[in-house]
């Protein structure tokens, strides 16, 4: 598992919540 992957998929959810 990736950090950067990670760091995507929190952006898309925070994204997807805001």
């Amino acid at each position: 598992y990736s950090v950067n992957s990670l760091l995507y998929l929190n952006s898309y959810l925070f994204h997807f919540t805001v």
